[in-house]
């Protein structure tokens, strides 16, 4: 009998056109370094595949803080004027937690913030 053997790419491929004037910027501490986490089926992947659910991601920063932070773009984002109240980014963080553990990192404790120096003020 013939067997098959699925092999996933050490990494994925981004299609990223970039940033507009209405994108929210939010970041993501994943609380555990992530770096290794490049897979289809691994954290990064899952967390992006989450976070497009509530707009075009247009922007994706790299890994900051020994590799346990990313800040993402969104651009059209659902209810983006309720991200300055922080409603919206509430429900982004329940959201990437109830992922829960993920390729070995747990994501019970991750937070969702706006995104933090250049990305500060850049949310709709």
């Amino acid at each position: 009998m013939a067997s098959l053997t699925r092999v996933h790419p050490v990494a994925v491929e981004t299609d990223i056109s970039g940033p507009g004037p209405d994108t929210a910027f939010i970041e993501v501490d994943y609380l555990a370094a992530v770096n290794a986490k490049t897979g289809p089926e691994s954290t990064q992947a899952k967390v992006k595949e989450l976070l497009s659910g509530y707009g075009q991601i247009t922007f994706i920063g790299g890994l900051v803080d020994s590799n346990t932070r990313q800040v993402f773009g969104i651009e059209a984002m659902i209810a983006d004027n309720a991200i300055a109240a922080g409603s919206t980014l509430t429900v982004i963080q329940a959201a990437v937690r109830a992922l829960g553990t993920v390729d070995s990192i747990d994501l019970s404790s991750a937070t969702a913030i706006r995104g933090h120096g250049a990305f500060a003020n850049v949310v709709a």
